[in-house]
Parts: structure tokens; C-alpha cells; sequence
């Protein structure tokens, strides 16, 4: 779930695709579920994103 200003909409929806994205892959939900911490799992989205970014 995302919380945000009404105003920003269509950044919403961009970040649900990039989530969805992640998602997808294999190796990434395998490493977030074995995550034990709030900063493990937001290291994951951050390391993600970076390969997102780069392809």
C-alpha cells in the first residue's frame, strides 16, 4: 500500500509498476522474504531499483 497526496497520482502509479516489477523477480522475493529487518528490506528496494535504473 502507498499513502500519498491526491496530487500525485500518476507517481503512484509508477511506483506500484516499479514494485510490480521487482516483484517479478525470483531472486528478489526470495531475498525480501528472508529479510529480518525494516533496513534489510529497504536496502533490497534501493538495490533493486539501481538494477531497474541501469537496464
Amino acid at each position: 500500500m502507498l499513502v500519498g497526496p491526491e496530487a500525485a497520482k500518476s507517481q503512484h502509479i509508477k511506483l506500484l509498476s516499479r514494485i510490480s516489477r521487482l516483484m517479478n523477480r525470483d531472486g528478489f522475493r526470495t531475498r525480501l522474504l528472508e529479510a529480518r529487518t525494516p533496513e534489510e528490506v529497504l536496502h533490497l528496494f534501493e538495490e533493486g531499483e539501481s538494477q531497474l535504473v541501469d537496464q
